[in-house]
């Protein structure tokens, strides 16, 4: 192995040593910091990710059924009878 590749691979060995021995810990208690938005949000993209093909295929009353099974909270409708689940954010939420 020349010795350009000897010491790449060995700066690259400790830049990676040092990126993994300094990562926050506090990362990892991310779901704790959660809203319940947006822990709705995970479960509504979670139900429609899991969706099987064939309720696609029957269309929009056999998706909005499923959807109403496959969470735990109530899916509101507006008047057109399309689904509302958030709010229109802000630029202060989105900010924060």
């Amino acid at each position: 192995m020349p010795k350009k590749s000897k010491l790449l691979s060995l700066v690259m060995s400790i830049v990676l040593l040092f990126s993994v021995a300094f990562i926050p810990m506090g990362v990892a208690s991310a779901e704790e910091e959660l809203s319940e938005e947006d822990l709705e949000l995970i479960e509504l993209l979670t139900a429609i990710e899991n969706m099987p093909d064939e309720i696609i295929l029957q269309g929009e009353d056999a998706i909005k059924a499923h959807l109403e099974s496959e969470v735990s909270f109530h899916l509101e409708l507006n008047e057109n009878g399309e689904s509302v689940v958030f709010r229109a954010a802000s630029v202060s939420s989105i900010a924060g």
